[in-house]
């Protein structure tokens, strides 16, 4: 309870565990469909930025709000095409919101990766993007803003 807002904590102070507490805060902030949460997560997925800071920490950023769009909206079809063709389109948005947000001094990296056939994975386009940034780090001595040393 020590980390829970003082006006917040009077709402759950009386109840006897961490599981009714959850539960209560859960029923009381979070209905899982609520539809302007669901916008502001995808406004905020296509806004987010690099701007100067680490690959890694943007990255970071941006996979965190898609994992809350994925538990306000699960897919929820049955048949294994349609599944997998959506994961697919589900897929390629996250690609396009990842390379738009990069800093322009990845527009070489980012044509790359536009040019492949099929479009790779997040995960492959991050690791591409985090290699040319350590690349340039290396090799032209730029600045350590696009990549960590804790990668």
């Amino acid at each position: 309870m020590k980390t829970m807002e003082p006006h917040l904590l009077s709402l759950f102070i009386d109840l006897p565990t961490a599981k009714d507490i959850w539960e209560s805060a859960t029923q009381m902030f979070y209905d899982g469909s609520d539809e302007s949460q669901y916008y502001e997560l995808r406004c905020k997925a296509t806004r987010t930025k690099q701007d100067g800071r680490p690959v890694n920490l943007y990255f970071t950023e941006l996979k965190g709000v898609w994992q809350d769009l994925d538990k306000r909206r699960p897919i929820k079809m049955v048949c294994a095409v349609d599944l997998r063709t959506r994961k697919e389109e589900l897929s390629k948005d996250r690609v396009y919101d990842f390379l738009a947000g990069l800093d322009n001094d990845f527009d070489q990296v980012r044509s790359e990766i536009l040019r492949m056939k099929p479009i790779p994975g997040i995960e492959e386009c991050f690791s591409l993007v985090r290699r040319e940034a350590q690349r340039k780090t290396t090799m032209l001595g730029t600045k350590a803003t696009t990549t960590s040393s804790s990668m």
